[in-house]
């Protein structure tokens, strides 16, 4: 997760092939997409999100509207959304 881009955008996190979670990162220092993950990574955003084992991620200068629009898709093709949302809604 140190990898990942400081900057905003949206992420997805995965525990093995099941999406557990869909979050939004801002470019604000702290709130950027590396910031967000290693906040998950250590469980300071939740457990549920810390089983990640990987994640994938979109820049994106619109990061709430695009997370509304992924959340919204994804809901769309399940009927629910990812585990980790329902946990933190």
């Amino acid at each position: 997760m140190d990898d990942a881009p400081a900057f905003a955008g949206i992420y997805g996190l995965f525990e093995g092939e099941e999406l557990i979670y869909i979050g939004r990162a801002t470019s604000d220092p702290g709130h950027t997409i590396r910031d967000q993950l290693l906040l998950h990574g250590a469980g300071k955003l939740g457990d549920c999100t810390r089983a990640a084992t990987h994640y994938t991620f979109e820049l994106s200068r619109t990061a709430r509207t695009r997370e509304i629009e992924v959340l919204a898709d994804y809901a769309a093709r399940t009927s629910d959304k990812p585990r980790c949302n329902r946990e933190a809604a």
